[in-house]
């Protein structure tokens, strides 16, 4: 579930509504902010690549049509086939140094806005790699059981055993790193996860220029023989090409980017919106009235008994003639007790307004009990209304 629920207790429900709203819209402002703030950092970068790499094509071609003007050298050569692995690798190349430097780009701007949050909670990650070196010598093996020593897929393989025990050998490239991660709030790790993140993929891509460059490396080696104006016209025309697809790729990316960008400066894209907004509650969530009422019953009754029960306890005075005679004294008469119809009628109608009295504010908690127990708000309101 990737609802947040964010609630406060306070005594004034119009403060604790007011203060989560706030607090809600503070967060989603920072959030929205890091995610702009990344945003026109691609852009940026993006537009520098863009540049450099139209003032690239634009040379290539005037390097191209100057070298065929002087020398007027034919395109079509035996070595094609060569050429044009090269310049897969040198494309391959490029694009992931272009890739390299994007990330390298996107991380330090991630890791400028992490600058700014605090971290709670630290814990450790590790990354390592490395390859197989004998995996691949035993696929070599196999293949020389069936092809000679210049079978391209075994020049490739040899090559990427050489690859990997440079990088094995290489103190950057070998081993193991640590790194420090910290746990925050959802912005904070967001960021961090991201850093981490493009860290692998530039790692990868550092692997993979090494392979591409030792492939490319042996390729060179095969054309010693051709021509030296054949190759140089190669050259320049798989530079040309690279560059023209950098910059047709590059123009994708920006324009990507560019809605990317427009949909952050709109609010379009947030990764957290806001489903329900505090409002003022209606009742109190505490104290439980109801529980309070019935409490209040209970010890109402339980206290009127105890009463009656302490108070003839605490009575030593003789209530009836068996009693007296209980205590072995001798009863020389009993005088009858006298009453007056005026007294007597008086106290029974205080008995009564004592009663009713008490009988009507028995009905008013029962009442509220009930009102308590349908949830209703008639009180709350009244209350309100009374204090305003």
């Amino acid at each position: 579930n990737d609802l947040f629920i964010v609630s406060i207790r306070d005594k004034d429900p119009r403060l604790a509504t007011n203060y989560v709203n706030t607090l809600v819209r503070r967060y989603l402002e920072e959030n929205v902010s890091a995610k702009r703030e990344e945003s026109y950092g691609a852009n940026r970068f993006l537009a520098e690549q863009l540049a450099l790499f139209k003032e690239k094509l634009n040379k290539a071609d005037e390097q191209v049509i100057t070298f065929r003007q002087k020398q007027g050298v034919a395109v079509a050569m035996d070595e094609e086939g060569i050429v044009k692995e090269i310049k897969v690798f040198k494309a391959q190349m490029d694009e992931a140094r272009m890739r390299r430097n994007e990330l390298a780009s996107t991380l330090s701007t991630v890791r400028a806005q992490m600058k700014s949050v605090q971290p709670t909670v630290s814990i450790l990650s590790t990354k390592g790699g490395g390859g197989s070196v004998q995996a691949l010598e035993n696929r070599i093996k196999m293949l020389l059981v069936s092809y000679t020593e210049n079978y391209p897929e075994i020049v490739k393989l040899r090559a990427e055993i050489e690859a990997i025990k440079k990088q094995k050998q290489s103190p950057a490239a070998g081993g193991f790193t640590s790194e420090e991660m910290t746990t925050v709030n959802p912005v904070y790790q967001q960021l961090e996860q991201a850093a981490l993140q493009t860290e692998a993929e530039i790692h990868a891509l550092n692997a993979k220029i090494g392979q591409l460059g030792g492939l490319i490396a042996e390729r060179e080696k095969e054309l010693r023989d051709v021509p030296a104006n054949k190759k140089r016209l190669a050259d320049l025309e798989q530079e040309r090409t690279t560059y023209k697809n950098m910059y047709a790729e590059l123009q994708a990316r920006a324009g990507v980017s560019e809605v990317s960008k427009q949909m952050e400066v709109e609010d379009k894209s947030a990764s957290f919106r806001i489903v329900d907004p505090a409002v003022v509650p209606v009742k109190p969530v505490s104290p439980d009235r109801v529980k309070l009422i019935l409490a209040g019953i209970f010890l109402g009754i339980v206290g009127g008994f105890g009463g009656v029960l302490l108070r003839e306890a605490l009575d030593s005075s003789i209530k009836d003639l068996h009693t007296l005679k209980g205590l072995g004294v001798t009863i020389l008469a009993v005088i009858p007790k006298m009453s007056n119809a005026a007294e007597e009628l008086e106290i029974r109608k205080r008995d009564r307004k004592v009663f009713l009295a008490a009988g009507c504010y028995f009905m008013v908690i029962c009442l509220l009990l009930v009102h308590e127990i349908l949830k209703l708000t008639y009180v709350d309101h009244i209350f309100s209304f009374l204090q305003l």
